[in-house]
């Protein structure tokens, strides 16, 4: 252990941070989700972003590291390469970079230990809504030890910039607001029943636009879909805390359907001003602040949970069948494989129990119940 310390004391540099400690905001009984732009990761062209690429990256993964965090949407990762070093330093934490072929692309990091990935993908692929070719990146996440919810669904994008002469600002206005008309369209069909954070750089206000103080065109995601979402960072437009270094506006927003928050309650949306944290960090690390919600309520013990769990289905390990204890009031329960794939969906059954035909091996069963989904690894031996 000590000597692992050590090596990172080395890799990551005296020089990484000053001043206040990095504040650690992650909690095994708490739900904590950032998006961070993190300025032309990994460009090596002089003049894009910070000129000291290893120091950038030593600096954002040991703010990851030291805030622990749950999820991490990061846009602006232009090097794959660059990517794959940092997640090298960030052992406890999977990525996942969108797929596309621009320059800038999004990123997640997701905590291996309570999350597994369902799927990610991207959307709108090929619309002419996303005039960057930035599509919205999708990512779906399993908590290992969640009674609130059964998948957390991330949606992780970055709008046009404010950038150029009056005529290519409103024309990226005009992009902003046919993305925002894109994502509004989704959602209403998408995402009923589901729970679902839109993260990232928005390039927008929230009370007005950035362009002109026109209307802004992101608020309709809240103002216009019954009620079915939230801006969590509304409150810090409205207290005049920006999210970028070099302006007043905050463009960095997350927006939460009500469905996250009827089941996890927000303990806190902030910002994490790391300027006193990270030795001239708008140079070294990011123009942009990380900015996060902390949300109550969703996890609960591993052990705990997992020795519930066994004594609610049995056997385990199971050859072909399984049952669930008498007393238990439940409405369905579902086999998966370990990609994700549903392989088996039972409804109530006759004295429940449960028949199948299953190759030896290592699979997820998940029972819904009226409190949540409980999810743990079912083992088959036959």
């Amino acid at each position: 252990m000590k000597i692992g310390v050590l090596i990172l004391c080395l890799i990551f540099g005296k020089n990484a941070t000053y001043g206040q400690q990095i504040p650690r905001i992650g909690s095994s009984q708490q739900l904590e989700v950032c998006n961070w732009n993190i300025e032309w990761f990994g460009k090596k062209t002089v003049g894009f972003g910070p000129a000291d690429k290893v120091l950038q990256k030593n600096n954002i993964a040991n703010a990851v590291m030291q805030t622990q965090m749950d999820v991490v949407a990061f846009q602006e990762v232009v090097d794959k390469e660059m990517f794959d070093s940092l997640l090298f330093l960030l052992p406890n934490y999977i990525g996942v970079l969108a797929p596309y072929n621009v320059e800038l692309k999004t990123a997640f990091l997701f905590n291996k230990n309570n999350f597994r990935m369902a799927y990610s993908r991207v959307l709108a692929k090929g619309s002419d809504s996303f005039s960057t070719g930035r599509y919205p990146f999708e990512l779906a996440l399993i908590p290992l030890n969640s009674v609130s919810i059964d998948t957390l669904f991330l949606i992780n994008i970055h709008l046009k910039a404010n950038t150029g002469n009056d005529l290519e600002k409103q024309e990226s206005y005009l992009s902003r607001k046919k993305s925002v008309d894109w994502l509004k369209a989704y959602l209403d069909i998408q995402s009923v029943g589901k729970k679902i954070m839109v993260v990232g750089d928005w390039n927008d206000d929230y009370d007005k636009s950035i362009y002109n103080q026109w209307p802004t065109p992101i608020a309709k995601l809240e103002l216009q879909s019954n009620s079915r979402f939230v801006f969590l960072t509304k409150a810090l437009t409205q207290n005049n805390i920006p999210s970028t270094t070099g302006y007043s506006d905050f463009i960095d927003h997350q927006l939460a359907s009500q469905d996250l928050l009827n089941v996890c309650s927000v303990e806190k949306t902030s910002t994490l001003d790391l300027r006193q944290m990270i030795v001239d960090y708008a140079n070294t690390t990011s123009d942009h602040y990380p900015v996060y919600s902390v949300f109550n309520s969703f996890f609960t013990g591993l052990n705990q949970k997992s020795s519930q769990f066994n004594q609610i289905v049995c056997p385990n390990p199971a050859s072909n069948w399984i049952r669930i204890s008498d007393g238990v009031e439940y409405d369905s329960v579902s086999i998966f494989d370990f990609s994700g794939k549903e392989i088996e969906c039972y409804n109530l059954g006759v004295y429940n129990q449960y028949h199948f035909d299953l190759s030896n091996g290592l699979y997820w069963i998940k029972i819904k119940t009226n409190n949540g989904c409980f999810f743990q690894k079912l083992v088959v031996q036959n």
